[in-house]
């Protein structure tokens, strides 16, 4: 019997070392038992449509001061809505969370990543958009201050603008 993928990916799923979590999200395969994760699934902040609902979701009571310290860049045309690379980088100290927000899709929340002790930004992502908006990320620091920096991205068919 000839080894493919699929028969290793059944027979990891069959054996239990494929453990699914709320949201689709496999952990465990080839690297041993996990049970926990890092950080819990936000999915209300998930399923938001509207980009308050989501400050509110996240962050409670705070509001994002921008700040020049948030380098985020982005094409200012992309001619495939499909595949926009986003990039966050920030001078600040203690960065905890980066968020990227799309207020114009349906879903607003395109991502948190939670840093750990030594994770740092650069974060590098790209993401889907369903039409021309702004990209909006939000930098959560240590100090519980929430900083944000917002670029306009126009999604264009083919480059023939739109």
């Amino acid at each position: 019997m000839k080894m493919t993928r699929r028969r290793v990916m059944r027979g990891a799923v069959g054996a239990g070392g494929l453990r699914l979590l709320p949201g689709g999200l496999g952990v465990g395969l080839f690297c041993g038992s996990a049970t926990t994760v890092a950080a819990p699934w936000p999915r209300s902040a998930f399923d938001a449509t509207t980009r308050d609902d989501v400050l509110r979701l996240l962050f409670r009571d705070k509001t994002p001061v921008p700040s020049n310290a948030i380098q985020l860049t982005v094409p200012e045309i992309a001619e495939n809505g499909s595949v926009v690379p986003v990039t966050v980088a920030t001078s600040l100290s203690g960065v905890q969370t980066i968020t990227l927000l799309a207020p114009g899709n349906p879903r607003v929340l395109m991502g948190q990543y939670v840093l750990g002790a030594r994770g740092h930004a650069p974060v590098s992502v790209r993401v889907r958009l369903g039409k021309s908006q702004d990209i909006v990320a939000i930098v959560g620091t240590a100090d519980g201050k929430l900083h944000s920096a917002v670029k306009p991205v126009k999604v264009t068919l083919g480059g023939c603008g739109g």
